[in-house]
């Protein structure tokens, strides 16, 4: 089943069926049992967190193109509730990213259906599509890591392995527009990189050694053409006889740096030894705060089999990190239908999965990082003479718009739990109780107003909100109706409409609190479990609720 899953993030097709989600058969009531009255269990797939109104497919290789996808589910099949505003996604922002705390960079701007696609310069991020909804909710969608294409590595690894590489180039002009023969060779033997033109009937070429400030960035203006700087003060601008090319030596002179390291520059981080993730209910808390120079390898279970359950706290434990300032940990869940997405504010070694996690399978990466001083903190400024090469800037590098780099990142480690992520016997079985019934009522605190407790009182085709014996409020339950967790280590969940534009109807929606973490996913797993059911109903006896 994970590798359907898989193969589904890479294609961004929805499934036609999926295997049963409910565990074993649980025991009914005593009358049941005394009427010998069946107690199959109930499908438990409705009972998922809603589509994410956006995906995206394509695999995360360089040269791939990755699209967007807008969900369209109405309950025929997939994991849950669908909202119907496909058809307000009108523009998607494109972002690059290394982890969950990283802002990133936007690299692309439009429609859904444009696409975007990969290259060099996208290795080792994950990529992120966004999508605003006209109340200012911000939708997300995102990417594994990307890889180089395995034709790519394996010739790159083949040049790093014969210490030497060469590239025939064009040096791009001061107009733009003019080309001049030449190559870029590199040879870690005497660890120089050399740029040489061709201007007949002389060969001009400068060799440099290497240094932490040679890099090369990719224009992202024009499908071929790149900047490499070879020193502190020198830089070209060159272009490639393909983007194939073009990212082929930018990935060749970046593991070149990174296999023979310049003497100026820092080490490379790395996660040195397995990565483990644990439950973390019995860890105390002093072992949650260690430097990363210290063993991370803590007691606990860690998973070799079984599912993963519900409010259990997972830890993330590693043997040795080198060379390194921190990690930043992002997580992931991978919903039943392939929709890999973000968890935003997961960015610590531990998560509780949730009901939002019903379901999906976890993934959790972890980025070492080197923080770095700015590359213009040296007093290298200002002009040099030798800079009067027609391909050349004038001034330095750093000055003359080149990015500096704060952070020095390695490669990040990628680790994935084994099986979905299922209640707890005890909460299946409540859940199980509640759906079987078609009712169920939760003690609840209106907010924002504190102390006010109601009664949220679920039907089979309503919500209705309670005080004593009076109703102050009723939802029924449509395609349009959601329920939200706000925050993972909280107890507020937000019951709302959203129309087709998705703009909430703040005069039907409300918040509530409720008196624990399990109480909370109870209700969210119920709740949407009715309002499965009922659009599933609603689709198959031809009733619109467009």
């Amino acid at each position: 089943h994970i590798t359907e899953v898989e193969e589904r993030v890479a294609t961004g097709t929805p499934p036609r069926s999926l295997r049963p989600l409910a565990g074993s058969t649980l025991a009914g009531s005593w009358f049941d049992w005394i009427l010998g009255r069946p107690c199959a269990p109930l499908p438990l797939e409705l009972c998922c967190a809603p589509l994410p109104p956006i995906s995206i497919s394509g695999e995360a290789l360089s040269g791939s193109t990755l699209r967007v996808h807008v969900a369209r589910d109405r309950f025929a099949v997939g994991d849950g509730l669908a909202r119907h505003i496909a058809s307000t996604v009108r523009q998607v922002t494109w972002r690059r990213q290394r982890c969950a705390a990283h802002a990133g960079e936007i690299l692309k701007v439009g429609a859904p259906s444009e696409g975007y696609t990969l290259n060099a310069d996208d290795v080792g991020y994950m990529l992120t599509a966004s999508w605003k909804a006209a109340d200012g909710r911000l939708f997300t969608a995102q990417t594994a890591s990307v890889q180089p294409q395995p034709s790519m590595r394996d010739e790159v690894a083949a040049l790093v392995s014969s210490r030497k590489a060469a590239f025939e180039v064009s040096h791009v002009g001061r107009d733009g527009e003019s080309l001049r023969g030449g190559s870029l060779r590199i040879d870690s033997a005497s660890r120089t990189i050399e740029m040489s033109r061709s201007s007949r009937p002389i060969r001009r070429a400068k060799a440099k050694p290497l240094s932490r400030f040679c890099r090369a960035t990719l224009d992202s203006c024009h499908p071929t053409r790149l900047d490499v700087t070879i020193s502190a003060r020198r830089r070209y601008k060159l272009q490639a006889s393909s983007s194939y090319e073009r990212d082929l030596l930018a990935l060749t002179l970046r593991a070149f740096l990174e296999a023979f390291p310049p003497p100026d520059s820092p080490s490379v981080p790395m996660l040195v030894g397995d990565v483990a993730v644990e439950e973390a209910d019995a860890l105390p808390t002093s072992c949650r705060a260690l430097s990363v120079a210290e063993d991370h390898r803590l007691p606990g279970n860690t998973w070799s089999a079984g599912p993963v359950l519900m409010h259990r706290e997972l830890h993330v434990s590693y043997s040795r990190c080198l060379h390194a300032s921190g990690i930043e940990f992002s997580w992931y869940r991978t919903s039943r239908a392939g929709i890999r997405s973000l968890i935003p504010e997961a960015t610590d070694s531990t998560y509780m999965p949730n009901a939002d996690d019903f379901g999906c399978t976890m993934h959790v990466e972890l980025t070492p990082y080197f923080e770095l001083q700015p590359w213009n903190a040296d007093g290298c400024v200002g002009g040099d003479s030798d800079c009067s090469d027609e391909s050349e800037d004038d001034g330095d590098a750093a000055a003359s718009g080149a990015p500096t780099r704060q952070r020095l990142w390695g490669n990040p480690v990628f680790k994935a739990l084994p099986q979905e992520v299922l209640p707890s016997s005890d909460l299946e079985a409540r859940l199980q109780r509640l759906c079987s019934k078609g009712a169920a009522e939760f003690p609840v605190m209106l907010l924002p107003s504190p102390g006010e407790l109601r009664t949220l009182h679920l039907a089979r085709n309503e919500a209705q909100l309670r005080s004593g014996w009076g109703v102050e409020a009723r939802m029924p339950f449509t395609q349009h109706v959601v329920l939200s967790i706000e925050r993972a280590h909280d107890t507020v969940v937000h019951i709302e409409a959203l129309d087709r534009a998705g703009r909430n109807r703040a005069e039907r929606g409300f918040r509530c609190a409720l008196e624990s973490i399990q109480q909370r996913d109870l209700l969210a797993m119920t709740f949407r479990f009715f309002v499965a059911r009922r659009c599933t109903h609603a689709v198959s006896e031809g009733v619109s609720y467009m």
